[in-house]
């Protein structure tokens, strides 16, 4: 099971490398392979120490799929920020239905951290366990990723 782990961490180390480049290369692939070692090795070892064991949620998929939507609206939000009458940005708190420490909570809220972290908009800043629920900050009115998340 460790072996998965670590393909699965050095997966995406390799892919977060090669996704950051302008151009690739042979070369480029074979530094990203090597590099992604260590960064693998460090994720198993982060995660045990963490004792987490997180379940993603199968609401996640859909979640990916309104992400790149939301990405491209939140983008044109920022960028008219500056120009628009505002009264700048707010905390919110979304309920996510994830109460508790099990793995299927411990899941759904990572990867609702995840999805909300990623549009240019918002970014999550606390999970409450107790109450399953996320506190981010935004630009003020709530985003497709949030509406989407949220339960």
């Amino acid at each position: 099971m460790i072996i998965v782990e670590l393909l699965g961490w050095w997966i995406v180390a390799v892919g977060v490398w090669m996704a950051s480049l302008s151009a690739w290369s042979g070369q480029e692939l074979l530094v990203a392979a090597g590099c992604a070692v260590p960064c693998a090795l460090a994720g198993v070892g982060a995660r045990r120490a963490v004792d987490g064991a997180w379940r993603t949620p199968a609401a996640a998929l859909r979640w990916l799929l309104v992400l790149p939507a939301a990405i491209v609206v939140d983008a044109v939000r920022v960028l008219s920020w500056p120009v628009r009458a505002h009264s700048g940005g707010s905390f919110t708190t979304v309920d996510i239905g994830a109460r508790g420490g099990t793995s299927a909570a411990t899941g759904r809220r990572a990867a609702a951290s995840f999805a909300l972290s990623s549009t240019p908009g918002s970014y999550v800043v606390a999970a409450d366990e107790k109450a399953g629920t996320l506190t981010l900050h935004g630009l003020g009115r709530s985003s497709m990723i949030e509406r989407a998340v949220s339960k």
